[in-house]
């Protein structure tokens, strides 16, 4: 029932948006001159617009119950006037000069209607939170992109977007009224999540967004993968092109795999279980963690029952404490999310843990791989009966120094003969590369243009025929080798490079390397420190440094090394 209802909500917000497009439309027919004649630039002109007292008139005239379909009409008039209020308390000084108001309005009425046409029901969240609420959202995606428009910086958008969170629900409560807001929490409150899990769970839902820059959403190809003989995890990476080909009809979901673990063990094991996924660099286990996070936190939200995601990447396993009771996570989720994971109304989940990147978390040798390990499952002796029903997955690249002893300790898959197994993803296959190249240069010509050179220019246009083979293209003229192709990261590469126009069918794998490493962001170098500002002389070195890394990585991985490299090598 509860599902139901829930479904109902998010039905109805599409009708619910169209008089969002429809005020625009109304006001600048009916204020269009006057506000242009008594504002101060564009800004001034967008905080008229949505002022109270213009709302007001506007919805006077269509608002029959504010309760009715969950609120959702209120929602929308209360966060058009946050937006106007913040506008004003951030933004207000800012004077960006328009010269036709009525051409500038049409432009944002075009936005938002071609933004509720697009809207797919699927991925409206039924979250009842003044913040998250799936129309205060897309209020505030479309008003964020009409402010791109006018060339808001980042920092004015973060202290916009602050100011909007933190003033959004007093204005809920004062556009529904105090007794009757009271009423619509009643009415929601068995719909109502926890602020803090709503948090997190949002933080789950993103994580599904491809692409190292700011604007890039790319699409996904399902992560396939297999069973692999543990007693050959040493060989990982030394595949023959015959052995190759051999394995793909045997390629899996492996979300399957992972179901299959989980149903094979016995309830006594459930304790000790852990799901080890091993491939090399760019086969896509960072991607598909997230990807399976997001999935999981959609249908948590969906449906309020069902496994609650974690996804934790272990790059920061410093900066929290393995020592705490129940380990890192239990530190991860206190310092993150507020959420003590003992509570009541956190401690009687279904998790499952998405650890990411066990290679990255320190120091490569058991002591250390041991160490963290056990601070990861740690949060299984939180209690021993409910914590049966918990999943924990763990990703690495492989390494020698006790990989395959620590997997066996944790109750690997069997097969009937003993055999014991991995899960190894396979990357891309030959179809799944041409798709995503092509899909992806489909999606990025619907809004941008391309120059081409030589190479590219038989690409870009053939994209949309069915017969071009880009994976053949790239591998007959000796661009990339079949087993670098598997690799998404190598199909990022190529995508960029073709977008940017760099002909890069006679520089080698390094030259691809190296000029993929010039189109990266500052951000996409410093993932994790946006706000770092360079000067030139760090960038030129910083630039240096990545080239250098990335040629004696290719030399040593050419050697069958896997890719090791050491800080002195640099």
């Amino acid at each position: 029932m509860k599902k139901d209802k829930l479904q109902n909500i998010i039905s109805s917000i599409p009708y619910i948006l169209k008089n969002f497009s429809s005020y625009i439309k109304e006001k600048v027919d009916d204020n269009g001159q006057n506000i242009l004649d008594n504002s101060n630039g564009a800004i001034g002109s967008l905080i008229k617009l949505f002022g109270k007292d213009v709302i007001d008139k506007y919805y006077d005239k269509i608002e029959k119950d504010k309760l009715e379909n969950f609120g959702q009409i209120t929602y929308l008039k209360a966060s058009l006037i946050q937006f106007s209020q913040s506008l004003e308390n951030v933004l207000e000084e800012k004077i960006i000069e328009i010269d036709d108001y009525i051409l500038i309005s049409e432009e944002i009425q075009t936005i938002i209607t071609k933004k509720i046409d697009n809207i797919n029901i699927n991925n409206l969240l039924p979250i009842l939170n003044p913040i998250y609420h799936p129309i205060v959202k897309f209020v505030k995606e479309s008003l964020y992109e009409i402010l791109l428009g006018f060339n808001i910086t980042n920092e004015e958008w973060e202290s916009l977007n602050k100011d909007f969170n933190k003033n959004i629900e007093n204005t809920l409560r004062t556009t529904f009224g105090e007794e009757l807001y009271t009423k619509h929490k009643e009415e929601i409150k068995d719909f109502i999540l926890n602020e803090r899990e709503v948090r997190l769970l949002n933080d789950m839902v993103y994580l599904n967004k491809i692409g190292f820059k700011e604007n890039e959403s790319l699409r996904y190809e399902k992560t396939l993968g297999v069973w692999a003989k543990l007693e050959k995890l040493s060989d990982l990476g030394k595949e023959k092109k015959n052995h190759i080909e051999k394995t793909n009809s045997n390629l899996k979901n492996v979300e399957e795999l992972i179901e299959n673990y989980f149903t094979s063990k016995e309830e006594d094991t459930m304790l000790k279980e852990i799901v080890f996924i091993v491939s090399d660099f760019g086969k896509g286990k960072s991607v598909f963690l997230k990807q399976y996070a997001s999935k999981l936190a959609k249908e948590y939200i969906r449906k309020h029952e069902g496994y609650f995601p974690i996804y934790f990447n272990l790059r920061e396993y410093n900066n929290y404490s393995p020592k705490i009771q129940y380990g890192i996570i239990n530190d991860f989720l206190q310092k993150k999310y507020a959420i003590d994971i003992t509570s009541d109304e956190f401690k009687l989940k279904k998790y499952i843990f998405l650890i990411d990147s066990l290679d990255e978390s320190g120091e490569l040798n058991s002591s250390h791989i041991t160490s963290v390990i056990d601070s990861i499952q740690d949060i299984q002796n939180m209690d021993p009966i409910k914590c049966r029903d918990n999943k924990i997955i763990i990703t690495t690249r492989p390494f020698e120094d006790g990989l395959e002893s620590k997997i066996k300790m944790h109750r690997p898959y069997c097969d009937e003969k003993g055999n014991e197994y991995y899960i190894s993803i396979n990357g891309f296959t030959k179809s799944q590369f041409n798709n995503w190249i092509k899909n992806s240069i489909s999606d990025y010509l619907q809004k941008n243009e391309i120059e081409t050179n030589s190479f590219t220019k038989k690409i870009i246009s053939s994209i949309n025929d069915k017969d071009l083979d880009v994976h053949k293209l790239l591998t007959d003229n000796d661009t990339l080798t079949i087993e670098e192709l598997k690799r998404p990261i190598f199909a990022y590469m190529i995508y960029q490079l073709i977008i940017n126009n760099v002909n890069f069918s006679k520089v080698g794998k390094t030259g691809i390397y190296l000029s993929f490493l010039n189109l990266l962001t500052k951000e996409a170098k410093h993932i994790d420190d946006k706000n770092y500002n360079f000067n030139l002389e760090e960038e030129i070195e910083s630039r240096n440094i990545l080239h250098a890394i990335s040629s004696l990585w290719m030399n040593e991985k050419h050697q069958g090394k896997q890719g090791i490299l050491k800080k002195r090598y640099i």
